[in-house]
């Protein structure tokens, strides 16, 4: 409670592109230019990105969307060595 009250749901709508298409846009830019780490960090911002806002919740994609992108997410991240 501390922390939402805070936050401002309004504001959220403008980060749903850069978290849907721009944060998966650097991943795939990463992965075709240059060296594979710098994906896997991209993929680390998305990932506490996604659980950041899932957490406090009111964010405009569903909690489900950020759910199923969590469990992707930390699958891949848990094979880099």
């Amino acid at each position: 409670d501390k922390v939402n009250k805070y936050r401002h749901p309004e504001l959220y709508k403008n980060l749903v592109d850069s978290y849907e298409r721009k944060m998966d846009l650097n991943i795939a830019e990463e992965l075709k230019n240059r060296p594979k780490s710098l994906a896997e960090v991209w993929r680390f911002s998305k990932l506490q990105f996604a659980v950041r806002f899932r957490e406090a919740g009111n964010f405009p994609i569903p909690d489900e969307k950020f759910d199923s992108d969590i469990r992707d997410l930390v699958a891949i991240l848990k094979k880099v060595k």
